[in-house]
């Protein structure tokens, strides 16, 4: 059983990691610091996923919509710092694109930080919304919950997905590993779920998408960044084949190892 109070204590917990997180990267801009907010923010969306599969929330788009905006723009910076990144890796001669990465970077960080103050007010205001719908939760209510996200997991599989659809893919393996992390010992032994697959696959997807949205805009903003095309189109395709073997036979991967 997953009890009332051990979600209060992780929406608790969770609440004051994405306001300090927060706080914390408007005063120095460490880029971990923003890493960290929106991996909690992802936990925080994945517990409201849950318990809306188990309709136990309604009603919560508006109160969720502040930490939405908080971390799409903590996303746009982050994408910003990751062109960047790729663009230093690969000694491309480009002021105009560095200059166009930053000029992104600048104004989403004044937007993002001018708005802190109220945005861990936002925060608090929706965990005090979701407070009063936990309810203690019974094994089978969470096992019919794993059952069915992996099953359509593996249903994506079966299809060929586009590099969207993968990171759709990916995000739905993090909710189940998300979910899977909160339960108790005596409940995560009867999922049965092989947590370090999951995980070591959804990040292997991770680099790849990530990769392949920075190449994109570099080539299309840079005459240097065509040079390196075949190269970075090479290195993704390996990593795509890499994905592919780890993905298949998916649902015996799943299970837990004994």
């Amino acid at each position: 059983m997953l009890s009332k109070k051990k979600q209060g204590k992780f929406l608790i917990k969770t609440r004051d990691k994405i306001s300090l997180q927060l706080i914390s990267f408007c005063e120095n801009q460490e880029p971990e610091n923003l890493h960290k907010m929106r991996v909690e923010i992802k936990k925080l969306r994945s517990f409201i996923y849950f318990l809306r599969k188990l309709k136990l929330l309604n009603h919560y788009q508006n109160a969720i919509e502040p930490v939405k905006n908080i971390f799409k723009h903590g996303g746009r910076i982050r994408m910003a710092q990751v062109n960047l990144e790729l663009a230093k890796k690969l000694r491309l001669k480009t002021k105009n694109f560095r200059e166009e990465q930053n000029k992104i970077i600048e104004t989403e960080l004044l937007e993002f930080c001018l708005i802190q103050k109220s945005s861990v007010k936002s925060i608090k205001s929706l965990f005090k919304y979701i407070l009063p719908f936990l309810r203690n939760i019974r094994d089978k209510r969470i096992l019919d919950f794993f059952k069915k996200e992996i099953k359509k997991s593996r249903l994506k599989l079966q299809t060929d997905m586009n590099p969207e659809e993968w990171h759709s893919f990916r995000k739905q393996l993090k909710i189940i590993l998300h979910i899977y992390h909160l339960q108790e010992e005596i409940t995560a032994k009867k999922i049965s779920l092989n947590s370090f697959y999951l995980d070591d696959l959804q990040e292997s997807i991770g680099k790849w998408h990530d990769k392949i949205e920075a190449f994109g805009l570099i080539n299309q903003k840079t005459r240097s960044g065509k040079l390196h095309a075949k190269k970075i189109i090479h290195e993704s395709d390996l990593q795509k084949q890499e994905i592919t073997v780890k993905a298949n036979n998916f649902i015996v991967k799943s299970r837990q190892l004994n």
